[in-house]
């Protein structure tokens, strides 16, 4: 188990906020858009409960909870894009849904 503490970063508390409540809004989203939502080739965007399991020794189930993930968003035509090493898209949700989201 491991945490960290940060200070002085600078970064405004109307922001964390604003980030909590667009969190929000995504995992509210009905299943199959969330689902949508998921590269399991770069392992981004949207994962779902119990799809990952931290400790395969011990867990007969996966964790019980759900996720999205990000990364520098390198579009395909980049020449940095390169799929073994996750190099690649982030998964977004369409501005018709989460207008805020990015």
């Amino acid at each position: 188990v491991g945490f960290f503490y940060l200070e002085d970063h600078g970064i405004e508390t109307h922001f964390f906020k604003r980030v909590f409540e667009e969190s929000r809004k995504l995992f509210a989203l009905p299943i199959n858009e969330k689902e949508a939502l998921s590269d399991k080739i770069m392992s981004r965007g949207y994962t779902a409960m119990q799809e990952e399991t931290l400790d395969l020794a011990t867990q007969t189930e996966g964790d019980t909870k759900e996720g999205y993930y990000i990364g520098r968003d390198i579009p395909a035509s980049d020449p940095r894009y390169d799929p073994a090493k996750l190099r690649g898209p982030n998964q977004w949700p369409s501005n018709d849904v989460l207008p805020e989201f990015q």
